[in-house]
């Protein structure tokens, strides 16, 4: 399934259409700014089909990583206003369709390091629906 990648094109292209200026990564962070966009542990199946075809909420997870306090966490506001209001994610390779995209938890404050980059999160569940594959 290629949703983590096509949300990733979605919050890429917003990064590169407001100029901000910081690259995005797939799982964790690099070693100087940057956002990561990753999964949670949590998800389930809210309802299977005969065909294989389940519909699934999956919990997803943006990390900004900055020295800059104040820019990270305009960036992961940013971000949240556009995820908030997103209707549309389409898949590559037909694996899923997306229903919708719900805020967990608003951009938050998760730590800084003793390199002085800060670290904020928001948390957020999507409701797809995932075909089946073949080979699978």
């Amino acid at each position: 399934m290629d949703f983590q990648e096509r949300l990733g094109d979605v919050i890429d292209d917003v990064i590169q259409s407001e100029s901000l200026g910081i690259p995005l990564f797939n799982d964790l962070n690099n070693e100087e700014e940057s956002i990561s966009l990753y999964s949670l542990p949590g998800g389930k199946v809210i309802k299977s089909y005969y065909d294989g075809v389940k519909e699934k909420r999956l919990n997803y997870e943006i990390q900004g990583k900055s020295k800059d306090r104040e820019r990270i966490f305009t960036i992961v506001s940013k971000l949240s206003n556009v995820l908030e209001d997103l209707d549309k994610v389409e898949s590559l390779d037909k694996s899923f369709e997306f229903s919708s995209l719900t805020i967990a938890s608003e951009p938050h404050y998760q730590n800084s390091d003793m390199s002085g980059f800060f670290y904020f999160r928001l948390t957020f569940q999507v409701e797809l629906t995932v075909y089946r594959q073949k080979g699978n």
